[in-house]
């Protein structure tokens, strides 16, 4: 099962970079080399895993690949060819910040477990924790649409055009997904009902030699 995973981490990775580099390529225009620069840019990410290694935090490969395949589709559809707009009728946006509450909520919950050196020491305080840090993270990710309107100016947040309304929907969406999540792992800490074999939070304790129950 990890080599699978193993292979298949590192061919999302793979699929990242290279096809970060070539919308760069390809959406690059004569005065608008924005597109080329975030592409460049794709293999920094690495940088996320590589340095969790150096301080032997051992991440489950389901996480890693989950990771990637957001960035696939948040950053460079998102961001490098500006799927934010051109797919605004497929709620591109709103698939991103929806994943997102997933993501970042698993990811908030594996980080006050690290500290806190187990998984139900505190459980009820680290789901609160995990959801906190998952809308941070959303908050952050506006800034970033942001970032990019006043860098390259492009218009990711779509304010030119709906408002406010946009930027609040977006939060709304990955609140609600944040939400689920956080009620999934409330029925696993409380009731031990989990729909998956090992939950990720589970594996990642096991991995990091902390107890998980």
């Amino acid at each position: 099962m990890l080599k699978r995973d193993a292979v298949v981490y590192r061919f999302v990775v793979a699929a990242f970079i290279v096809s970060g580099l070539g919308l760069g390529l390809m959406y690059m225009a004569p005065g608008h080399r924005g597109p080329l620069i975030l592409g460049l840019m794709t293999p920094l990410f690495l940088f996320v895993p590589y340095v969790l290694h150096k301080n032997h935090i051992q991440i489950p490969y389901r996480l890693l690949i989950f990771f990637f395949i957001f960035l696939v589709i948040g950053y460079n559809v998102g961001f490098i060819m500006s799927g934010y707009k051109r797919f605004i009728l497929f709620y591109c946006d709103k698939i991103v910040h929806f994943t997102s509450g997933f993501l970042f909520t698993t990811i908030g919950l594996c980080v006050f477990c690290y500290v806190r050196k187990s998984a139900r020491a505190n459980w009820k305080l680290g789901l609160l924790f995990a959801l906190i840090f998952s809308m941070f993270i959303g908050l952050l990710f506006e800034f970033m649409e942001y970032a990019t309107y006043w860098s390259f100016h492009s218009d990711p947040q779509l304010n030119l055009t709906t408002g406010v309304v946009d930027t609040m929907e977006d939060l709304l969406v990955c609140f609600v997904a944040s939400l689920i999540t956080v009620l999934a792992h409330y029925l696993y800490f409380s009731k031990g009902i989990s729909r998956a074999k090992q939950p990720i939070i589970a594996e990642f304790c096991e991995q990091n030699g902390l107890p998980s129950s």
